[in-house]
Formats: C-alpha cells, sequence, structure tokens
C-alpha cells in the first residue's frame, strides 16, 4: 500500500477500513455501468437515429435522443488586460453594446472524492 509520507500518521485503521469498502463498492459499481452502458449502445441501435421515449409502468422511463452531428463554431477571445489599457476604447464599445462586462461568481463545494480502483 502506498500513503502518501505527509499522512502515513494520520491513517487510522478505520479510514484503511473505509477505503478499503468504498474501493470495493465503486469496483462494482464500474462493472454495473459498463453493462449499462451496452445496453444504452443497444438502445442506440433501436431507435436508429431517432428520437426514442418509453414508460415501464412502477420502474421508470427511457429516453434516447437524436445524435447531435459535429458542428464547428468561432469563438472570440478578448484578452482584459490589454482592453483594460485602453479605457477609451473599452468605453466606446461598452457604450455600443459590442461587448458587456458580466460579473460571475462560484459558489461555494464540498471538497472532491475521487475513487479509482485497480481494475
Amino acid at each position: 500500500m502506498n500513503i502518501l509520507p505527509e499522512a502515513k500518521d494520520a491513517i487510522t485503521p478505520e479510514i484503511l477500513k473505509l477505503a478499503t469498502e468504498a474501493l470495493e463498492i465503486q469496483k462494482q459499481a464500474n462493472g454495473l455501468l459498463d453493462s449499462l452502458d451496452l445496453i444504452k449502445n443497444q438502445f442506440r441501435e433501436y431507435a436508429q437515429g431517432q428520437k426514442f421515449n418509453m414508460v415501464v409502468e412502477g420502474l421508470g422511463k427511457i429516453d434516447v435522443s437524436k445524435p447531435r452531428e459535429s458542428t464547428q463554431s468561432v469563438t472570440v477571445q478578448l484578452n482584459k488586460e490589454k482592453l483594460d489599457e485602453h479605457a477609451d476604447v473599452k468605453a466606446k464599445l461598452l457604450k455600443a453594446g459590442i461587448i458587456a462586462e458580466i460579473v460571475s461568481n462560484t459558489s461555494a463545494a464540498k471538497a472532491s472524492v475521487s475513487i479509482k480502483p485497480n481494475v
């Protein structure tokens, strides 16, 4: 078992047991997800590129969407630092509605946990 040197003292038998249990469950889940992927592919084949929906009473619903064709798009990238150096140009572009300043916030999230069994 490889444990980072700075974490060796923090690994208790309980944590090791929890890690073992998590890896075993993830291994089982991976097997189930592989089986589910095979079934999903069968539904895709059945739908033959068309939209398909069905309800199994008391259990749930199966939806197959149409496949998406590949497309190409053009993205304009703005160098904010350079634009900020030219306040007069920035003001004109903002006033004309060519660019807009949008403030976005990132919400807090729980720490990510990745469980990768050796399969």
